[in-house]
């Protein structure tokens, strides 16, 4: 998980400016493949990518929740290439584990 947290700068812009460019940017890079869909009542703008890799002949699922409140993004990854084939992480899973965590997160940062 990773969380940046930005501060108005004249140079730069204002706070929400700024992260929402990076929540733009995290989905712009968005590889061949790869599934982008929208998650409600998570936060400001949230999106989950989805998609599957296969290295060294294993396959799995991966799954990123990226979320913006304000002035601050959250981005959450699950990576099933360690976690035997029923465990992987799907979309519905992947949301789901960030449902509640990151609203706690965003709620101890003050948002």
């Amino acid at each position: 998980m990773s969380l940046q947290r930005f501060e108005s700068s004249a140079q730069l812009g204002s706070a929400q400016d700024q992260a929402k460019k990076r929540y733009t940017d995290e989905l712009g890079t968005v590889g061949k493949g790869l599934i982008v869909s929208p998650v409600s009542g998570l936060a400001d703008q949230a999106a989950s990518v989805s998609g599957r890799s296969t290295v060294a002949k294993v396959t799995s699922q991966n799954t990123t929740v990226v979320a913006r409140a304000g002035n601050i993004v959250v981005i959450v990854e699950f990576q099933g290439a360690t976690l035997p084939d029923p465990e992987n992480p799907t979309k519905v899973l992947a949301v789901r584990a960030s449902r509640p965590r990151i609203p706690e997160l965003l709620e101890a940062l003050g948002r």
